[in-house]
């Protein structure tokens, strides 16, 4: 079967600049060093009954003052079909130029700011709506990387989405998904809150951010609470490489995959829906 992921990253040490995969900067993972390492294009190996048709890379910070040089970087070596997502900081004073340089560049899908706990604060600062707009006017999406259970943040991006018309949202990582209690309940009422916008995607990735060692279990659970508000046509699966080897192979990262999902539901979760979203040709 042909995947497309959905969500990975490739890093290329000497020329990057990667501040945050360094010994002395956060985040301060105890097993960081394991994946601060180069990872080119040939390392996301497959075999069996699986073929990698495609990817979407997402920003890593290679140069956070010139986001464009990670594409160019991107688009002189890598030979799949793919597409890219460029790092952004929605509250530089240059992020109108990074865009449209962004932009020029052919494999640019959209674009990211890791939002995170500083969500709320960074959505409601002033201008932020206009910086949309220009997002949405370009035709590039932005990938939302915030705990959706963060009801605060959540309505706050909505209402920047209300002002940029038809801009693709994609949130990142399940929304970082809580185990239960009253945030679970919260989460997945906010899911159902964003995904009413039409144009709001999510992906499911990034299990190893919450825990190393996952069960397939936690996979199950996420796609079922997915499944019970957001269209089938609305969610994407992705590896979230090279993170996702702190557990295991990238072969066995989707070997997982496919052997949770639906006979029915299998060529658009792995790969028809992130063909859509992020815009192949």
């Amino acid at each position: 079967m042909e995947i497309i992921d959905s969500h990975l990253h490739l890093f290329d040490l000497a020329q990057g600049d990667y501040h945050w995969l360094k010994e002395h900067n956060p985040p301060f993972w105890p097993d960081k060093a394991d994946i601060a390492q180069s990872f080119c294009e040939a390392d996301l190996r497959l075999s069996d009954n699986l073929t990698l048709a495609g990817f979407v890379h997402i920003e890593t910070g290679f140069d956070n003052h010139k986001p464009w040089r990670e594409v160019d970087w991107l688009e002189s070596h890598c030979t799949l079909p793919f597409r890219s997502v460029g790092g952004v900081d929605l509250c530089a004073a240059s992020f109108e130029s990074d865009v449209l340089a962004l932009a020029e560049r052919n494999s640019v899908a959209g674009v990211r700011h890791i939002l995170d706990d500083q969500a709320q604060t960074i959505l409601t600062r002033p201008g932020m709506s206009d910086n949309f707009k220009l997002l949405a006017e370009r035709g590039l999406s932005f990938d939302a990387q915030f705990a959706l259970a963060d009801t605060a943040a959540v309505n706050a991006l909505l209402s920047l989405c209300e002002s940029a018309d038809g801009l693709r949202i994609i949130i990142n990582h399940t929304g970082f998904i809580p185990e239960g209690g009253n945030e679970f309940e919260r989460w997945q009422h906010n899911l159902a809150k964003i995904t009413a916008y039409p144009h709001a995607a999510i992906k499911l990735s990034g299990w190893e951010m919450v825990k190393r060692q996952w069960h397939a279990d936690t996979v199950t659970r996420a796609l079922n609470a997915v499944q019970a508000v957001v269209p089938t046509e609305r969610i994407m699966l992705g590896s979230n490489f090279p993170l996702c080897l702190w557990r295991g192979s990238y072969q066995a990262q989707w070997a997982t995959y496919l052997a949770l999902t639906l006979p029915q539901h299998q060529q658009a979760l792995l790969r028809e829906n992130t063909r859509h979203w992020y815009q192949f040709n």
